[in-house]
């Protein structure tokens, strides 16, 4: 295929050239871009930029639009970001003279755009997003360490483990189920008391994470940094954490209240046998809960400029929004 279409094209016939000659190389360039998740909203408006300076017709756009393919869902990312690139492709097209564009000159525009004029290094970049993740930290280890900020929080409440949720239904029916239900609250407990004594690990953790490819982390999703440490630090954090998860754990009485109910337990007839570690239960949903509310952290400062409380913050996100 010859990626060079020559010939003069006017505005009026850049209906005819778009959809003889350009969609498909468009879509394909365009589709890995949103593929590989780094669009972003700022740099949709960059393309927006461009159309702007290229003056172009009310003809061009309107043609463009119709060319969006059918599959992508109107009003989505992906949509709006096929489009914006599509509407600026095209008026490269109606700005050449002499000779259409090639490959190179679509991916030059899409450089440009996804590139942007921030002036921003990788590292000023990964300066950036640890900041975020330590603030956040800070901030949801002090609201999860307060009195029921496990237990009171339908979205984090930690469970009984499946083996002493299925011993409770069997002790139900000889009215011992109600002090499963006091264990279940001395789990919570314990996660409230043990995640602010990992802050340290936390925030240690975060200075010495090594962020690959930190520009794509900042276009990526709403929660892309939050993800990329629990992927790359999940492990050590969770080996740190565990002595004092199970110091916790006895320090509320958690491991006393266990071994109680399970003497109790054994005293029914044919009552399945419970094994159940509370510390690894414990520790796995209490870093759930840390993740789930560092990531709401993150996406608080990537969308909203008053939570970028230093200039750090401002300068790397002020675009990310």
């Amino acid at each position: 295929m010859n990626h060079r279409a020559t010939g003069v094209v006017p505005a009026r016939g850049v209906c005819d050239f778009i959809g003889k000659a350009i969609p498909e190389q468009i879509e394909t360039i365009a589709c890995t871009l949103v593929e590989a998740r780094v669009a972003a909203w700022w740099r949709i408006g960059k393309l927006a930029h461009l159309i702007v300076q290229q003056r172009c017709t009310d003809i061009i756009l309107c043609h463009v639009f119709e060319k969006v393919p059918t599959h992508l869902s109107k009003g989505s990312e992906k949509f709006m970001f096929l489009r914006a690139f599509l509407l600026s492709s095209s008026l490269l097209v109606a700005g050449c003279a002499g000779n259409g564009p090639t490959l190179d000159d679509l991916n030059r525009v899409a450089g440009s755009v996804l590139a942007g004029d921030s002036g921003l290094g990788a590292d000023e970049i990964a300066r950036g997003l640890k900041e975020a993740l330590t603030i956040g930290s800070n901030n949801v280890t002090a609201q999860l360490g307060q009195q029921n900020g496990f237990g009171g929080d339908a979205n984090i409440r930690i469970p009984l483990p499946r083996a002493v949720a299925n011993a409770r239904d069997v002790a139900a029916k000889v009215g011992l189920d109600s002090a499963f239900n006091g264990l279940e609250d001395r789990l919570n407990e314990a996660a409230e008391a043990a995640v602010p004594k990992a802050r340290a690990i936390f925030l240690n953790s975060i200075r010495q994470m090594t962020l690959a490819d930190a520009k794509n982390i900042l276009g990526g999703t709403d929660d892309a940094a939050t993800q990329y440490f629990r992927n790359t630090s999940g492990d050590a954090l969770a080996a740190e954490m565990r002595p004092i998860v199970d110091s916790s754990l006895a320090q509320v009485g958690a491991v006393r209240a266990f071994d109680q109910l399970m003497q109790s337990y054994r005293r029914i007839p044919l009552a399945p046998r419970v094994d159940a570690d509370l510390t690894e239960h414990v520790l796995g949903y209490a870093l759930d809960g840390v993740f789930f509310y560092v990531a709401k952290e993150e996406k608080a400062i990537r969308e909203n400029p008053v939570r970028r409380t230093t200039e750090l913050l401002r300068r790397v996100f002020s675009g990310a929004g």
